[in-house]
């Protein structure tokens, strides 16, 4: 049967609960030996907190709080009544003195103040406390409650004290971005201890309905820098439908086609094709993709049903697939010759050997991120990605600050699974320059493969050979390696080519 799972406002009653989550999260017992005395001061740790939230969130699972979390939104009246919370907490404080009195508390907070002094840039909130019971953790919940969170404070800029370094991975992969660190002292009565406190700050990102639509946007910030973003899940859903691919397979071509888009919107005229090929020696060979700078792009892998087991990171294994070999990137401007550059490939992921070819090929410090992510059923869930790029005269300054914005970016698929825009992501990646979006256009899956075009092809190999075809086959069959079409001719058909031919 299936568990019920909701997130809702906190309530009084779960008090009981979230105390015994910082119970067994905060190792309280390492300094407060009593039970007692330590239970009633879970207790009011909670209700501390809460008077200083301006809102509280359940996550309940079949009526129980199996995880919560507080904030206090800068400016706005505290959640519950601080009196009603201070009668509540009467009987705890009793057995356990004053909580107010003991020294660690206020050596603690003067702590606190010193490290706020740090923060730079202007914050809308705090997270004041927020927990997940041991056992239900690793499984999400803490990411919805935040996700809950950024519903309500959309684009907003929140901070977050933690001093268990359990919480470090949690923080990281939901893009916090590490602003300060400095020494606590704790005093009680039965030792004192030196703690590292971290302030974490991000800006908050939320979309009600999952981002559909795909398109892809071009921006400049500060004129020092120059990027694309693109979300692509329907013309990737289409390129697995029409191939059958594996799931691999589909994080292969998927991430090429984002980044051909990308690449191809600098192409100038609508004639110019840009294409990526993909050669290795791993069971998939390879990949060819092409785009134009019309949002149109299609693309083929060179087997299909690759499975492999995932890669160090637990991700699919897309580098394992396509092995060692070259990535060749071709455009061609409709002169009598295409411009073509060919380049080691790094990991095989697409992405990194990219930078590489960015850096080493055109001498432009890059950063390329791309993602698919796959549905349980394999159709596609999310996908996209972005080209980050320098301009020559980018000061230092800017290049700082965009390497540290970098180090929120745990992986390009949580951006997408939070439902960020193309503009939300470049935002994100570019956060503390003036952003500019200058284009904004749709993309989609587009062969232009045609029985016109299978026509040429037929003549082209001459009219002997197609003569001889005929009389040994008496039919033909065209099928396109980018989109799966097929174009027939019978002989009649073939005849009619023949006569074609001078």
């Amino acid at each position: 049967m299936a568990m019920e799972k909701i997130v809702r406002d906190f309530k009084l009653e779960d008090v009981a609960y979230a105390a015994n989550m910082i119970k067994e999260s905060m190792h309280f017992d390492t300094y407060i030996k009593d039970e007692e005395r330590m239970n009633a001061f879970c207790f009011f740790y909670v209700y501390s907190n809460l008077m200083e939230s301006t809102e509280a969130h359940t996550y309940e699972i079949d009526g129980v709080c199996r995880g919560f979390i507080f904030a206090n939104h800068f400016g706005d009246k505290p959640m519950f009544d601080e009196n009603t919370l201070k009668d509540l907490m009467k009987s705890h404080e009793e057995k356990f003195k004053s909580v107010d009195e003991m020294p660690y508390v206020k050596k603690y907070h003067a702590h606190l103040e010193a490290l706020e002094k740090y923060i730079t840039e202007p914050q809308k909130g705090q997270i004041t406390l927020f927990g997940v019971e041991k056992s239900f953790q690793r499984q999400g919940i803490g990411t919805e409650l935040l996700r809950h969170l950024s519903s309500k404070h959309n684009h907003e800029r929140y901070m977050v004290m933690t001093d268990s370094d359990c919480n470090f991975a949690f923080y990281e992969k939901n893009h916090f971005e590490l602003v300060v660190q400095g020494d606590v002292e704790l005093e009680t009565e039965v030792m004192t201890k030196t703690l590292t406190t971290y302030v974490y700050s991000r800006t908050l990102f939320y979309k009600n309905e999952k981002h559909e639509e795909d398109y892809l946007v071009r921006a400049n910030a500060n004129e020092e820098i120059i990027a694309w973003a693109i979300t692509s899940k329907n013309l990737v859903e289409h390129a697995r439908q029409i191939h059958n691919l594996s799931p691999i397979c589909t994080a292969a071509l998927g991430r090429s086609m984002s980044a051909a888009l990308m690449m191809g919107n600098n192409l100038k005229n609508e004639q110019d094709v840009l294409t990526l090929q993909f050669n290795g020696n791993g069971p998939m060979r390879g990949l060819v993709v092409s785009a134009n700078n019309k949002g149109e792009v299609k693309g083929y892998t060179k087997e299909t049903d690759i499975i492999l087991p995932p890669n160090a990171a637990q991700h699919l294994n897309v580098g394992g697939a396509i092995g060692e070999g070259t990535l060749t990137v071709i455009r061609d401007y409709g002169l009598k010759d295409p411009y073509v550059s060919t380049t080691q490939l790094q990991t095989g992921e697409i992405a990194e050997d990219l930078t590489y070819y960015f850096a080493s090929s055109e001498q432009t410090p890059s950063v390329v991120a791309l993602g698919v992510l796959m549905n349980k059923d394999v159709t596609v869930r999310r996908a996209g990605g972005i080209i980050v790029q320098l301009m020559p005269y980018c000061p230092e300054a800017s290049i700082a600050r965009l390497e540290r914005n970098l180090r929120k970016l745990y992986a390009l698929t949580d951006l997408l699974e939070e439902g960020m825009t193309p503009e939300d992501m470049l935002q994100f990646i570019l956060e503390g320059f003036d952003v500019n979006i200058t284009e904004k256009k749709p993309v989609k899956f587009q062969c232009n493969c045609g029985r016109e075009r299978s026509e040429q092809v037929l003549i082209s190999i001459g009219k002997k050979e197609l003569t001889k075809l005929r009389d040994e086959d008496h039919e033909i069959t065209l099928n396109c390696q980018f989109c799966g079409s097929a174009y027939h001719f019978d002989e009649k058909d073939i005849d009619e080519l023949i006569n074609q031919i001078d």
